[in-house]
């Protein structure tokens, strides 16, 4: 990312949160720090595939972090930083503006 030149602060942001994925898992764990599966389940139609490159890539950017609880069964929880969370008020914005449209326009949520 260091490599690009950006044309806005948008620019910025959408290259640091990435896709759908990214934003809708850093969405869900903002609610409340989470493993892996209970996580999986939050999230309708993300595949463990989908799930586990969207946790790597918001890991690298420094959004969410990842701490072992247990190490025998390994159990492990997400939970979003200093950073996620000062893009979650984005999101939060997003998730607002999103459920207005949905029941102005007749679409459904869930």
């Amino acid at each position: 990312m260091r490599n690009r030149r950006f044309s806005g602060g948008v620019d910025v942001a959408l290259a640091a949160l990435g896709g759908r994925w990214r934003a809708l898992v850093l969405e869900r764990l903002t609610e409340q720090p989470t493993g892996f599966a209970a996580l999986r389940r939050r999230i309708p139609g993300i595949s463990e595939k989908m799930l586990t490159a969207a946790l790597a890539d918001l890991r690298a950017a420094g959004f969410v972090e990842r701490t072992e609880v247990r190490q025998r069964p390994l159990e492990v929880r997400y939970a979003v930083t200093d950073d996620g969370s000062r893009i979650s008020a984005a999101l939060a914005i997003l998730r607002d503006w999103g459920v207005t449209h949905a029941r102005h326009h007749g679409l459904t949520i869930g």
